[in-house]
Protein backbone atom coordinates (compact mmCIF):
# COMPACT_ATOMS: atom_id res chain seq x y z
CA UNK A 1 0.00 0.00 0.00
CA UNK A 2 2.63 2.64 1.15
CA UNK A 3 4.48 1.74 -2.53
CA UNK A 4 1.25 2.84 -4.31
CA UNK A 5 1.45 5.98 -3.04
CA UNK A 6 5.51 6.55 -2.63
CA UNK A 7 7.17 4.49 -4.71
CA UNK A 8 10.41 6.70 -5.06
CA UNK A 9 10.48 7.92 -1.18
CA UNK A 10 13.92 6.58 -0.30
CA UNK A 11 12.87 5.72 3.50
CA UNK A 12 10.11 3.69 2.63
CA UNK A 13 12.48 1.04 0.89
CA UNK A 14 15.43 1.80 3.95
CA UNK A 15 12.71 0.42 5.77
CA UNK A 16 11.83 -2.37 3.99
CA UNK A 17 15.33 -3.34 3.77
CA UNK A 18 15.34 -3.49 7.66
CA UNK A 19 12.64 -5.85 7.31
CA UNK A 20 14.11 -7.56 5.18
CA UNK A 21 17.65 -8.14 6.68
CA UNK A 22 16.78 -9.10 10.24
CA UNK A 23 14.11 -11.44 9.19
CA UNK A 24 16.92 -13.41 6.52
CA UNK A 25 19.67 -13.22 9.30
CA UNK A 26 16.63 -15.14 12.04
CA UNK A 27 15.55 -17.48 9.71
CA UNK A 28 18.94 -18.13 7.99
CA UNK A 29 20.74 -18.87 11.56
CA UNK A 30 19.12 -22.32 11.46
CA UNK A 31 20.29 -23.24 8.48
CA UNK A 32 24.47 -22.05 9.21
CA UNK A 33 23.86 -23.16 12.79
CA UNK A 34 24.15 -26.97 12.89
CA UNK A 35 22.35 -27.38 16.30
CA UNK A 36 18.64 -25.50 14.87
CA UNK A 37 16.81 -28.24 13.07
CA UNK A 38 14.58 -26.20 10.55
CA UNK A 39 14.39 -28.11 7.31
CA UNK A 40 12.20 -25.56 6.13
CA UNK A 41 14.52 -22.67 6.65
CA UNK A 42 15.78 -22.28 2.65
CA UNK A 43 12.12 -22.39 1.24
CA UNK A 44 11.33 -19.35 3.78
CA UNK A 45 14.02 -17.15 2.25
CA UNK A 46 12.97 -18.23 -1.34
CA UNK A 47 9.56 -17.57 -0.32
CA UNK A 48 10.79 -14.19 1.17
CA UNK A 49 12.87 -13.35 -2.07
CA UNK A 50 10.49 -14.24 -4.07
CA UNK A 51 7.67 -11.47 -2.69
CA UNK A 52 10.08 -8.88 -2.76
CA UNK A 53 11.44 -9.77 -6.14
CA UNK A 54 7.39 -9.87 -7.24
CA UNK A 55 6.83 -6.01 -5.30
CA UNK A 56 9.82 -4.47 -7.08
CA UNK A 57 8.76 -5.92 -10.56
CA UNK A 58 4.99 -4.75 -10.19
CA UNK A 59 6.06 -0.84 -8.50
CA UNK A 60 8.62 -0.93 -11.64
CA UNK A 61 5.85 -1.59 -14.15
CA UNK A 62 3.60 0.74 -12.55
CA UNK A 63 5.56 3.50 -12.30
CA UNK A 64 8.63 3.02 -15.21
CA UNK A 65 12.33 4.14 -14.88
CA UNK A 66 12.24 3.53 -10.75
CA UNK A 67 15.29 3.40 -9.76
CA UNK A 68 14.69 2.73 -5.94
CA UNK A 69 12.42 -0.21 -7.20
CA UNK A 70 15.83 -1.84 -9.41
CA UNK A 71 18.06 -1.00 -6.31
CA UNK A 72 16.17 -2.90 -3.86
CA UNK A 73 15.83 -6.07 -6.08
CA UNK A 74 19.73 -5.95 -6.67
CA UNK A 75 19.99 -5.78 -2.90
CA UNK A 76 17.76 -8.96 -2.13
CA UNK A 77 20.13 -10.57 -4.85
CA UNK A 78 23.07 -9.44 -3.15
CA UNK A 79 21.39 -10.43 0.17
CA UNK A 80 21.49 -14.47 -1.22
CA UNK A 81 24.87 -14.31 -2.58
CA UNK A 82 25.67 -12.94 0.69
CA UNK A 83 24.23 -16.24 2.35
CA UNK A 84 25.87 -18.12 -0.47
CA UNK A 85 29.33 -17.15 0.55
CA UNK A 86 28.52 -18.12 4.18
CA UNK A 87 27.34 -21.55 3.02
CA UNK A 88 30.23 -22.67 0.85
CA UNK A 89 32.19 -21.47 3.87
CA UNK A 90 31.02 -24.21 6.43
CA UNK A 91 30.12 -28.07 6.04
CA UNK A 92 27.95 -29.17 3.01
CA UNK A 93 24.60 -30.48 4.66
CA UNK A 94 21.56 -31.03 3.32
CA UNK A 95 20.33 -27.76 4.20
CA UNK A 96 23.34 -25.82 2.90
CA UNK A 97 23.41 -27.34 -0.45
CA UNK A 98 19.66 -26.70 -0.92
CA UNK A 99 20.27 -23.38 0.16
CA UNK A 100 23.26 -23.08 -2.55
CA UNK A 101 20.63 -24.74 -5.12
CA UNK A 102 18.22 -22.24 -3.72
CA UNK A 103 20.47 -18.81 -4.33
CA UNK A 104 21.69 -20.61 -8.24
CA UNK A 105 18.22 -20.92 -9.20
CA UNK A 106 16.67 -17.11 -8.40
CA UNK A 107 19.84 -15.80 -9.58
CA UNK A 108 19.26 -18.13 -13.03
CA UNK A 109 15.39 -17.01 -13.04
CA UNK A 110 16.13 -13.33 -12.26
CA UNK A 111 18.71 -13.20 -15.89
CA UNK A 112 15.75 -15.19 -17.95
CA UNK A 113 13.28 -12.40 -16.20
CA UNK A 114 15.43 -9.38 -16.99
CA UNK A 115 16.41 -10.50 -20.70
CA UNK A 116 12.40 -10.79 -21.10
CA UNK A 117 11.97 -7.31 -19.90
CA UNK A 118 14.49 -5.54 -21.83
CA UNK A 119 12.26 -6.56 -25.14
CA UNK A 120 9.22 -4.46 -24.05
CA UNK A 121 11.09 -1.70 -22.00
CA UNK A 122 14.23 -1.22 -24.59
CA UNK A 123 15.44 2.80 -22.88
CA UNK A 124 15.23 1.20 -18.65
CA UNK A 125 19.20 1.86 -17.79
CA UNK A 126 18.13 0.43 -14.53
CA UNK A 127 17.07 -2.89 -15.74
CA UNK A 128 20.23 -3.39 -18.04
CA UNK A 129 22.81 -2.68 -15.39
CA UNK A 130 20.45 -5.28 -13.36
CA UNK A 131 20.61 -7.63 -15.51
CA UNK A 132 24.89 -7.20 -16.11
CA UNK A 133 24.46 -7.76 -12.29
CA UNK A 134 22.62 -10.77 -12.38
CA UNK A 135 25.03 -12.22 -14.76
CA UNK A 136 28.13 -11.82 -13.01
CA UNK A 137 26.38 -12.93 -9.68
CA UNK A 138 24.91 -15.92 -11.63
CA UNK A 139 28.50 -16.77 -13.31
CA UNK A 140 30.29 -15.91 -9.93
CA UNK A 141 27.97 -19.11 -8.23
CA UNK A 142 28.20 -21.52 -10.90
CA UNK A 143 31.66 -21.22 -11.22
CA UNK A 144 31.90 -22.22 -7.55
CA UNK A 145 33.15 -25.26 -7.21
CA UNK A 146 30.27 -25.66 -4.45
CA UNK A 147 27.51 -25.74 -6.90
CA UNK A 148 28.76 -28.30 -9.07
CA UNK A 149 26.34 -30.63 -7.80
CA UNK A 150 23.86 -28.02 -9.59
CA UNK A 151 25.45 -28.44 -12.58
CA UNK A 152 25.43 -32.01 -12.34
CA UNK A 153 21.78 -31.93 -11.11
CA UNK A 154 22.77 -34.20 -8.13
CA UNK A 155 21.95 -32.72 -5.11
CA UNK A 156 24.26 -35.10 -3.12
CA UNK A 157 27.51 -34.80 -5.53
CA UNK A 158 31.06 -34.53 -4.32
CA UNK A 159 32.44 -31.56 -4.84
CA UNK A 160 36.05 -32.32 -5.90
CA UNK A 161 35.20 -33.13 -9.36
CA UNK A 162 36.32 -31.51 -12.61
CA UNK A 163 36.12 -28.02 -13.77
CA UNK A 164 35.14 -28.98 -17.13
CA UNK A 165 31.28 -29.04 -16.64
CA UNK A 166 31.29 -25.49 -14.81
CA UNK A 167 33.65 -23.74 -17.40
CA UNK A 168 31.61 -25.68 -20.34
CA UNK A 169 28.02 -23.90 -18.35
CA UNK A 170 29.60 -20.67 -18.09
CA UNK A 171 30.34 -20.32 -22.19
CA UNK A 172 27.01 -21.63 -22.83
CA UNK A 173 25.41 -18.89 -20.55
CA UNK A 174 27.56 -16.23 -21.56
CA UNK A 175 27.25 -17.24 -25.62
CA UNK A 176 23.29 -17.28 -25.08
CA UNK A 177 23.13 -13.62 -23.62
CA UNK A 178 26.03 -12.31 -25.98
CA UNK A 179 23.53 -13.63 -29.28
CA UNK A 180 20.39 -11.89 -27.34
CA UNK A 181 22.17 -8.54 -27.52
CA UNK A 182 23.60 -8.71 -30.74
CA UNK A 183 20.19 -10.20 -32.14
CA UNK A 184 18.68 -7.14 -30.86
CA UNK A 185 16.24 -4.81 -33.43
CA UNK A 186 17.09 -1.67 -31.24
CA UNK A 187 20.44 -1.24 -32.30
CA UNK A 188 19.56 2.65 -32.35
CA UNK A 189 18.72 3.09 -28.33
CA UNK A 190 22.18 3.05 -26.21
CA UNK A 191 20.92 0.73 -23.74
CA UNK A 192 21.04 -2.02 -26.32
CA UNK A 193 25.24 -1.49 -26.31
CA UNK A 194 25.23 -1.08 -23.18
CA UNK A 195 24.30 -4.66 -22.87
CA UNK A 196 26.33 -5.76 -25.02
CA UNK A 197 29.26 -3.86 -23.07
CA UNK A 198 27.92 -5.85 -19.92
CA UNK A 199 27.91 -9.00 -22.13
CA UNK A 200 31.30 -8.36 -23.69
CA UNK A 201 33.31 -7.70 -21.15
CA UNK A 202 32.16 -11.02 -18.98
CA UNK A 203 33.07 -12.23 -22.36
CA UNK A 204 36.87 -10.93 -21.80
CA UNK A 205 37.19 -12.55 -18.09
CA UNK A 206 36.04 -15.69 -19.09
CA UNK A 207 39.38 -15.59 -21.35
CA UNK A 208 41.00 -14.49 -18.68
CA UNK A 209 40.34 -16.67 -16.13
CA UNK A 210 40.68 -19.96 -18.61
CA UNK A 211 44.02 -18.56 -19.66
CA UNK A 212 42.88 -18.41 -23.49
CA UNK A 213 46.17 -18.93 -26.28
CA UNK A 214 45.85 -17.42 -29.43
CA UNK A 215 44.89 -20.64 -30.87
CA UNK A 216 41.59 -20.63 -28.73
CA UNK A 217 38.55 -20.77 -31.31
CA UNK A 218 36.23 -19.06 -28.99
CA UNK A 219 38.69 -16.25 -28.33
CA UNK A 220 39.30 -15.67 -32.22
CA UNK A 221 35.49 -15.99 -33.23
CA UNK A 222 34.98 -13.46 -30.27
CA UNK A 223 36.80 -10.66 -31.69
CA UNK A 224 35.86 -11.77 -35.64
CA UNK A 225 31.82 -10.91 -34.72
CA UNK A 226 32.56 -8.31 -32.06
CA UNK A 227 34.91 -6.47 -33.57
CA UNK A 228 36.11 -7.36 -37.44
CA UNK A 229 32.56 -7.93 -38.53
CA UNK A 230 30.81 -5.31 -36.65
CA UNK A 231 33.01 -2.72 -37.80
CA UNK A 232 33.30 -4.08 -41.46
CA UNK A 233 29.72 -3.39 -41.07
CA UNK A 234 29.32 -0.34 -39.71
CA UNK A 235 31.99 1.61 -41.80
CA UNK A 236 30.30 0.54 -45.06
CA UNK A 237 27.38 2.10 -44.64
CA UNK A 238 26.22 2.77 -40.93
CA UNK A 239 23.63 0.67 -41.18
CA UNK A 240 21.58 3.88 -42.51
CA UNK A 241 21.38 5.32 -38.89
CA UNK A 242 24.05 7.74 -37.75
CA UNK A 243 23.16 7.09 -34.17
CA UNK A 244 23.60 3.40 -34.66
CA UNK A 245 26.86 3.56 -36.35
CA UNK A 246 28.84 5.95 -33.58
CA UNK A 247 27.47 3.15 -30.72
CA UNK A 248 28.41 0.61 -32.67
CA UNK A 249 32.21 1.74 -33.73
CA UNK A 250 32.57 3.55 -30.18
CA UNK A 251 31.92 -0.23 -28.70
CA UNK A 252 34.16 -1.84 -31.57
CA UNK A 253 37.00 0.81 -29.74
CA UNK A 254 36.02 0.11 -26.81
CA UNK A 255 36.54 -3.24 -26.99
CA UNK A 256 39.91 -3.35 -28.54
CA UNK A 257 40.97 -0.71 -25.67
CA UNK A 258 39.74 -3.55 -23.03
CA UNK A 259 41.80 -6.12 -24.83
CA UNK A 260 44.45 -4.02 -25.01
CA UNK A 261 44.51 -3.13 -21.35
CA UNK A 262 44.46 -6.85 -20.34
CA UNK A 263 47.43 -9.71 -20.88
CA UNK A 264 44.51 -11.21 -23.82
CA UNK A 265 46.78 -8.39 -25.85
CA UNK A 266 49.67 -10.86 -26.58
CA UNK A 267 46.76 -13.58 -27.81
CA UNK A 268 45.20 -11.35 -30.42
CA UNK A 269 46.16 -9.86 -33.84
CA UNK A 270 47.62 -6.74 -32.43
CA UNK A 271 48.60 -5.17 -35.46
CA UNK A 272 45.85 -5.71 -37.46
CA UNK A 273 42.91 -4.20 -34.10
CA UNK A 274 45.14 -0.90 -33.68
CA UNK A 275 45.04 -0.20 -37.38
CA UNK A 276 41.34 -1.36 -37.14
CA UNK A 277 40.37 0.98 -34.43
CA UNK A 278 42.69 3.76 -35.81
CA UNK A 279 40.27 3.94 -38.86
CA UNK A 280 37.41 3.25 -36.66
CA UNK A 281 38.46 6.44 -34.58
CA UNK A 282 39.11 8.76 -37.79
CA UNK A 283 35.76 7.79 -38.67
CA UNK A 284 34.02 8.95 -35.49
CA UNK A 285 36.13 11.98 -35.29
CA UNK A 286 34.53 13.05 -38.48
CA UNK A 287 30.96 12.53 -37.49
CA UNK A 288 29.66 15.80 -36.96
CA UNK A 289 25.83 14.04 -35.52
CA UNK A 290 28.52 14.00 -32.08
CA UNK A 291 27.97 16.94 -29.76
CA UNK A 292 31.03 17.91 -28.27
CA UNK A 293 32.83 15.14 -30.12
CA UNK A 294 35.55 13.42 -28.12
CA UNK A 295 36.92 11.35 -30.58
CA UNK A 296 38.31 14.82 -32.44
CA UNK A 297 40.45 14.81 -29.36
CA UNK A 298 41.59 11.46 -29.25
CA UNK A 299 42.18 11.05 -33.17
CA UNK A 300 45.31 8.51 -33.07
CA UNK A 301 45.82 8.22 -29.66
CA UNK A 302 43.89 4.64 -29.44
Amino acid sequence: LLFTQHSKAPSSWAHRKWIGKNLVDLISESILDSTIDDHDAPNKIHQWASAEINTCSTVAEKYPKNYHAWTHRRWVCQLLFALFQEATLRTQTRDNLLLIKMVFEILENELSKTQRWMKTHVTDHSAVHYQGQMLLLLLEVGMHPASKCILSDDILCETNGTDIVASTWAWNLLSKSMEISRTSRFVSYEVTWIRRRICGLACLNYFLVNGSSNNDPKLNDFIKIEVTDLAAAYLTNGNNCPKSQIYALSYVVWIIRQMKGSKLWGNCPAKELMNLATEVVTVLACNEAIVGNAWRIMNNRV
